[in-house]
This record gives C-alpha cells, sequence and structure tokens, in this order.
C-alpha cells in the first residue's frame, strides 16, 4: 500500500513561529469515531485536542469556542457549515499552523469512500491562510488529481510517497476456492463456542457483495448465537462494513470494534474499513 502525502508550501501569508505562542492544527477528518479515538490519544499526552461534530459534550464547544484547542479535528459536514467555518476563522484564523485532511482519498470521487461534503471542503482554502497536509494511504493517479483540483493546490506543491514496512506482520498467501462456507467454517465455529470471547476477527473481501454474502451465511448458520444478548442491534457478534454501509452505522461498528473488549468479534469488510483507526491488542475476559 502507498503512502502519499501532499503538502502546499506557498502560503498567502508567512506563519510567526514566536517561541511561547500557542498555535492550532486543524484536521479535517471523515469518521466520528476516528476522532474520537485520536483525541483521547492525544489527551493522555497532555495536548489540548478537541472534535467537532454531532452529539458533541457542551463543555468541549465551549472549549473550542475560547481557542484552548491545540488540536482541533471537525467533520467535513460540519466544517463546512457557516457557523463552524466562521467561528474556526475568527477565533484560530491568526494561529493555524496547519490545515491536513486525513484520508484525503475521501476528497475524490474516485475513491471508495467518495464523501460529498467532502468535495465542499476546498471553500476552507479560501478562508484559511494556513500550510495544508493531504494524507493518504490509497491514493491512485486519478484520486491524486482530485485532490489536488478540490483543495485547489499548487503545480509544484511536495509530494512524498512511501511504500510501509509491517515487519511485525505475517502474510500467508494461499489458493481461495468458491466454496467460502467450508474455509470460513472455523469462523462459524468460533463464534457458535466461545461467543463474546473468541478473538477478534476481521475479514477482507474484494466485493460488497461478498461481503454481504458471507454476513448473512453467518447469520443464518449461526441463528441466536451471533447474538451475545437480547436479539438487538447492539449484541451482534458479527457485523459488516463497506462503502455502502450508512454512516451512522458505520460509526457505530467502529466505535465498538475498536474497544478492548468490543462485542463485535468478527467483521466483514471490504478495504472501505481502512480508516486509520487504532485496535488496541484484545484479551477477552
Amino acid at each position: 500500500m502507498e503512502t502519499i502525502q501532499y503538502e502546499e508550501p506557498h502560503c498567502r501569508k508567512h506563519t510567526d513561529f514566536s517561541k511561547g505562542k500557542q498555535f492550532t492544527s486543524l484536521v479535517i477528518s471523515p469518521l466520528k469515531s476516528l476522532m474520537q479515538d485520536q483525541v483521547q490519544a492525544l489527551r493522555k499526552h497532555n495536548i489540548s485536542a478537541y472534535a467537532i461534530h454531532e452529539g458533541m459534550e457542551k463543555t468541549d464547544i465551549s472549549a473550542i469556542k475560547d481557542g484552548t484547542a491545540t488540536v482541533l479535528m471537525a467533520s467535513p459536514e460540519s466544517v463546512i457549515t457557516r457557523h463552524w467555518k466562521e467561528l474556526i476563522r475568527d477565533t484560530y484564523g491568526d494561529k493555524l499552523c496547519v490545515v491536513a485532511y486525513d484520508e484525503a482519498h475521501c476528497i475524490s470521487e474516485w475513491g471508495l469512500e467518495f464523501r460529498e461534503d467532502y468535495q465542499k471542503v476546498g471553500i476552507l482554502q479560501s478562508l484559511l491562510e494556513a500550510p495544508v497536509l493531504a494524507l493518504t494511504a490509497t491514493a491512485t493517479k486519478e484520486i491524486h488529481k482530485d485532490i489536488t483540483r478540490v483543495l485547489g493546490l499548487h503545480e509544484d506543491t511536495k509530494v512524498l510517497a512511501t511504500l510501509p514496512d509491517r515487519p511485525n506482520i505475517f502474510v500467508l498467501v494461499a489458493k481461495r476456492t468458491d466454496n467460502f462456507e467450508t474455509e470460513l467454517q472455523w469462523v462459524s465455529a468460533a463464534v457458535a463456542d466461545f461467543s463474546v470471547s473468541c478473538k477478534k476477527i476481521l475479514i477482507y473481501v474484494n466485493s460488497i457483495t461478498m461481503c454481504e454474502t458471507i454476513y448473512i451465511w453467518l447469520h443464518s448458520i449461526l441463528g441466536k448465537k451471533v447474538y451475545s444478548g437480547d436479539v438487538s442491534i447492539d449484541t451482534r457478534i458479527v457485523e459488516m462494513f463497506h462503502a455502502h454501509t450508512d454512516l451512522k452505522s458505520k460509526e457505530r461498528i467502529m466505535s465498538n470494534f475498536c474497544q478492548r473488549n468490543s462485542s463485535i468479534r468478527v467483521l466483514i469488510a471490504t478495504i472501505a474499513c481502512g480508516m486509520g483507526i487504532d485496535i488496541p491488542d484484545d484479551t477477552p475476559d
């Protein structure tokens, strides 16, 4: 997988990094669960981090309005609203050190995770004067061009690309057959035998159709064992995640799955599930 970074070197004004002055990084991020995960991690290091999204705490809103955030995250849907974009401009405009677009492939209509509102974030470029950083691990040449166009980046914008080395990951490649029921029997057995105590399993497939097929198959053969309690959306042990999954469900699934002892133990997904969330080592009770 290729990691691409785009940086715009030409700012419309010089940023004065004077000693003692507090600066703020604005990060546009596509998922609430991703922002919450990163905010929690930053706060553990005593960094004043906040996220703008639906259902915010009133204390967080007050802190953001007071200008105390050193890392401010926002969903594309939130940051393009008149209220928030004007507040960010008026409160943080003169102390922004960078505007970063995380998972920037979502900006592109070529991307599997295309978000209509992410295509509108280019308006920030006319309101905020700060260096721009766009980050993605899934950028084709077409997506690269889209990101450059939407954000209005200069032709000589620096592009850094590298192939990540993951020495801690072991990859075993084996030929598969059309009989996925036999090949994935160990998954159904693990859920049937251990329920929420089974090891966390992430199954990647290359199409939404296959994702849905395996999901329906597991539900059909496991019956009520696919739930950890009463039959409810909140007690499902098996879930699926793909580009057509609605945003609310994506947030619910990822928020649950990244918890150490999540109730979701098996996730069938396409590469739409690749938003950089840090899932800790799992040690179910």
